[in-house]
């Protein structure tokens, strides 16, 4: 469907042990079950996966700047320089036994 509609989009996927992992997943259940209100400029999507990466000690602090994609997207990739990689273009998700199946094209 990207591909057909032109949408182009980068995903950074982050190698993190079980532990931080599990702690992220407990941290966006939690969001999951009682959503807070969002806003655009601040408390955001952007804001929450924020707050999940530092409940799982991946940052150690918010977003600087502007609460956006782009401005998580860098944090991310300066704190995690050895631990990351970005794949950019069609992006696809098909459903697994074991989650979803990320594909690039």
């Amino acid at each position: 469907m990207a591909e057909t509609m032109g949408v182009v989009s980068t995903i950074l996927v982050l190698k993190v042990g079980a532990g931080r992992a599990r702690a992220f997943d407990q941290a966006w259940a939690a969001l999951d079950a009682d959503p807070p209100a969002f806003w655009l400029a601040g408390a955001n999507c952007s804001t929450r996966a924020s707050r999940a990466f530092r409940e799982a000690a991946i940052l150690s602090c918010g977003i600087p700047g502007l609460d956006s994609p782009d401005n998580l997207y860098r944090q991310l990739r300066k704190a995690c320089p050895t631990r990351s990689e970005s794949h950019s273009g069609f992006i696809g998700f098909s459903p697994t036994n074991a989650g979803h199946a990320v594909t690039v094209g």
